[in-house]
């Protein structure tokens, strides 16, 4: 069995800087300097650089005498750039993160607390997505980060095939979903459902399911129930059987992706950013309204998948820092995000006025349909943990999830023996 690739963990590099003794307070506390050059670190967007080069521009106008100098890395380098720069004092002033990752920061004081620039800006803090800046950007009741960009978890589907086995609307409840993914595997060469399973992204399985990750405070495992059996035993048949296409547990990206786009996949969970992917990779262009189309996940349930943005702790300048960070999220910038990246931004005001726009709408009616179902149920955003062990916890689920949807254990031979790690990870 092909085991998913295993990225740096915060957690564990977090880990051997406290024990070095590394301090975090300090400069962050202090008046900002009048002038000096902030440094910014993104998260793999360089094929964004015109906007990037437009919000440096408006800032170093704003705030004359001020520099900004940016650096850009990939996904897989992130983490080891970002925490090699922590230890050695000279992290970016202002930086993008994916995901739960900015957890770890925060909860070892590496973060600036951006609750009084929020509440000193009010216009501000009101037109953010106010899920994702009020809920799932808060820990320990502080606000440690501002959304960047989001594209929530959708069920993308091939309506050809669907035409073929006779079926038309969308699965509605968790039995459709798997009646549907039986139904839609015709052959050996065609699955009827595939889901990206990094990051959580798979969790709408379970919480269809009613299941939890993690009891309300964050402090035990809360998933080793009836109903997740339940949900693991339906996993592995459906796996085993084909029915689930195997890429599911062990792909990661363009693996998953273009299987999709080879036109054999029935259903097809995933976040909004990757249907610029599959679109991109699909033969003779078949990708197109008539042959795919968006529908929510059983429930509405959705994982976030968001880009934050947030500010060093030992920042020489957090209101220069704060200024740079403010023009990013500003209406104009959070436009552009959305028509250059085609993610939804940050912003609720952009987001709600570009889908009102006959013109934005009618460019691409897929994204378009995706955006609306994402904008729905942002009141049903799971597998979000913000917990400081968030990439421990998720490689111990997974791990033995994995080996359950291969046949290598029980269902509840791997809920127990996760459930057992997890809490001896969080304290329990």
């Amino acid at each position: 069995m092909k085991h998913r690739r295993v990225f740096v963990s915060f957690a564990c590099i977090l880990a051997l800087l406290l024990a070095a003794g590394v301090a975090w307070s300090g400069a962050g506390q202090e008046k900002a300097e009048e002038k000096g050059e902030l440094v910014i670190l993104t998260w793999n967007i360089p094929s964004y650089e015109p906007g990037i080069r437009g919000w440096i521009s408006d800032f170093e106008k704003a705030n004359p005498g001020s520099t900004v100098r940016w650096d850009d890395k990939k996904g897989t380098e992130w983490a080891t750039y970002f925490l090699t720069q922590l230890a050695a004092g000279t992290e970016p002033d202002v930086f993008e993160i994916q995901g739960q990752l900015w957890v770890s920061l925060a909860d070892m004081g590496a973060l600036l607390d951006l609750g009084p620039y929020l509440n000193a800006n009010p216009k501000l803090r009101d037109s953010y997505e106010q899920n994702m800046i009020n809920d799932v950007l808060v820990y320990e009741g502080k606000h440690w980060m501002v959304p960047f960009f989001m594209a929530p978890t959708v069920l993308f589907y091939n309506k050809l095939m669907f035409k073929e086995v006779g079926l038309a609307d969308p699965p509605g409840t968790m039995e459709e979903l798997y009646n549907y993914a039986r139904k839609l595997s015709i052959d050996e060469t065609h699955s009827g459902f595939l889901t990206l399973n990094f990051d959580w992204h798979y969790w709408p399985l379970f919480r269809g399911y009613g299941v939890e990750l993690l009891s309300s405070d964050g402090s035990k495992a809360a998933f080793n129930t009836p109903a997740a059996v339940q949900a693991v035993t339906a996993l592995a048949e459906l796996t085993q059987s084909g029915a689930i296409n195997k890429i599911s547990w062990t792909g990661r990206w363009k693996e998953p992706n273009d299987a999709f786009a080879a036109g054999n996949i029935g259903m097809y969970l995933t976040n909004g950013a990757a249907y610029g992917s599959f679109k991109s990779a699909g033969k003779e262009d078949w990708i197109n309204p008539d042959s795919v189309w968006v529908a929510p996940f059983p429930g509405g349930w959705a994982v976030p998948n968001y880009h934050a943005m947030g500010i060093a702790a030992r920042t020489k300048y957090p209101d220069l820092a704060w200024d740079l960070l403010s023009i990013i999220s500003n209406e104009k910038w959070a436009e552009d995000r959305m028509r250059v990246i085609s993610v939804l931004s940050g912003n609720s005001i952009v987001n709600e006025r570009l889908l009102g726009n006959a013109d934005f709408r009618n460019t691409d009616k897929i994204r378009t349909r995706q955006f609306e179902i994402e904008l729905a149920n942002m009141d049903k955003l799971t597998g979000c943990p913000r917990i400081p062990q968030d990439e421990q916890v998720k490689e111990v689920f997974y791990t033995n999830l994995q080996k359950a949807l291969f046949g290598e254990v029980s269902a509840r031979e791997a809920l127990s023996a996760a459930e057992k790690r997890i809490n001896e990870i969080l304290g329990k």
